[in-house]
């Protein structure tokens, strides 16, 4: 909900469809899940954080809340997912924060992908301190980051079912900053 940047970068893709160009399948655009929260510029949507309710175990497809379940049937048909959050400060400056990261499924497409991505994102960056990262859960993983194991977060599901997965975690999260064109 306090995480409005990803939001607004999704929604202004949906208006500008020449961004959405994609050569088979098709794009599910989920930009704003936690609307109550959104709208009072909260974490929570009363009193719940939406993405502390994925299930824990491996093969699990059902959850009790009723807006992660429906993220959830999309996430079990999808071929690969990418999740927008904020973090509150930069994560090579504060180990403590994952802002500026992407974390990955684990898997070796997403690993690939992530490497790519923060590449690209880092030839812009000139303060090493707000570069961006690569993160991951398995501790035989050189990306390994003990901390961004949460269970009951989309993160840590997909982790545990092997799918294609990247977590995007930006750095702004109440800064204050509005999102710019």
């Amino acid at each position: 909900g306090n995480e409005k940047c990803g939001s607004i970068f999704l929604k202004r893709m949906i208006e500008r469809k020449e961004y959405m160009k994609v050569k088979t399948g098709k794009v599910v655009i989920i930009p704003i899940a936690n609307k109550c929260g959104y709208k009072e510029n909260k974490r929570h949507s009363e009193n719940e954080d939406i993405n502390r309710h994925f299930p824990s175990v491996p093969g699990v497809e059902k959850t009790e809340h009723p807006i992660a379940q429906l993220i959830l049937k999309y996430v079990v048909e999808a071929d690969f997912i990418v999740d927008i959050h904020e973090g509150h400060d930069y994560h090579l400056k504060n180990r403590n924060s994952i802002g500026s990261t992407i974390s990955t499924g684990g898997t070796e497409l997403s690993r690939r992908k992530a490497e790519k991505i923060v590449g690209k994102l880092n030839e812009g960056i000139a303060d090493e301190e707000k570069k961006f990262s690569v993160l991951e859960h398995s501790k035989n993983s050189k990306y390994y980051y003990e901390n961004l194991i949460i269970k009951g977060t989309l993160d840590y599901y997909c982790y545990l079912n092997g799918k294609e997965y990247l977590l995007l975690e930006i750095t702004g999260q109440n800064s204050g900053h509005e999102m710019e064109n």
